[in-house]
Order: structure tokens, then C-alpha cells, then sequence
């Protein structure tokens, strides 16, 4: 499994920062960029539930291409994902994503992204993680996810 982390503070109580994160309609652009082998538009939806134990899908256009549950909410610090690829294709994957929160002062928190992923394909799975840039490309996706997040919390 490749894993890739990420530390950042942002000017933002973290009272704000989990309100950001887990508003679902901010879950759209934050999660967009674990797909980054995606060209098209996803789209993150809550099926069932909510908190821990919710489960959601991620599409492009009508095509359900994972499928997790969050295991971890733990307001206002903490929250995990877990999901799996849909798909019996090259690339069935496993992935997580945990954002933790912790105050600096009184108008500063500090926010760790930590991402993990897995090639599964019952054949090719290890040499896709062998061969495939995934660490770099995981590296990517957490610093996008940590520029879109400071944009949203400017934005709020």
C-alpha cells in the first residue's frame, strides 16, 4: 500500500475547518483529485446514513466507479473514509483518506491529510503498484486537496 501525508495550517478555527469538510457539497471538490487518472467530472453522494458508518458513492456521469463508508467522525477533529473501486478493471483499487484537526491558538488549526491506496486487481494489482507512480501521484493529490481546502476556507 503507497501512503501519502500531508501537514498544513490553515487561519481558521477548527470549529470552521470541520464544518468545511464535512459539508457534503465541499466533499465534490475535495475528492476530486484522488481520481487523478480521471479526465471527466465526479461526483461524491451520500447513499445512506450519516457520521460514521455513512455510505457514499463516487460517479462519473451515471457510472458508480467506488463505493465506501466513513469509519471515522469525530467532530470537530476528526474523519476517515475508506472505499473501494466498483469496477473489475486494470486498475480495482482501495483507498482512505483521514483528515485530523487540532488548534494552534485561537484562529489557527493545524490540519493532517493522510492518503492510502492499493492496486487490488487479483493479478496485476502488485505490478501496478510496482510499476505505477503512485507514490508521486498520491503526493499530488494530497497537496491539491490541501490547496483546495485553504481556497474553501477563504472562501467561507
Amino acid at each position: 500500500m503507497a501512503t501519502a501525508e500531508k501537514s498544513f495550517l490553515v487561519q481558521a478555527p477548527p470549529d470552521k475547518v470541520w464544518a468545511t469538510i464535512s459539508e457534503l457539497k465541499s466533499w465534490d471538490e475535495l475528492t476530486a483529485t484522488h481520481l487523478t487518472f480521471v479526465t471527466r467530472k465526479t461526483r461524491f453522494e451520500i447513499v445512506d446514513g450519516s457520521g460514521a458508518g455513512a455510505r457514499f458513492t463516487v460517479s462519473i456521469g451515471r457510472n458508480v466507479i467506488q463505493e465506501g463508508a466513513i469509519e471515522s467522525w469525530e467532530p470537530p477533529r476528526l474523519w476517515t473514509v475508506r472505499a473501494h473501486s466498483t469496477t473489475r478493471q486494470f486498475y480495482c483499487s482501495e483507498s482512505s483518506l483521514s483528515v485530523a484537526i487540532s488548534p494552534q491558538d485561537s484562529l489557527a488549526s493545524r490540519v493532517d491529510l493522510r492518503l492510502e491506496l492499493r492496486f487490488t486487481h487479483r493479478y496485476f494489482g502488485d505490478l501496478v503498484t510496482l510499476f505505477f507512480p503512485l507514490r508521486s501521484s498520491l503526493k499530488r493529490c494530497v497537496e491539491n486537496v490541501s490547496v483546495r481546502l485553504r481556497e474553501m476556507l477563504e472562501r467561507a
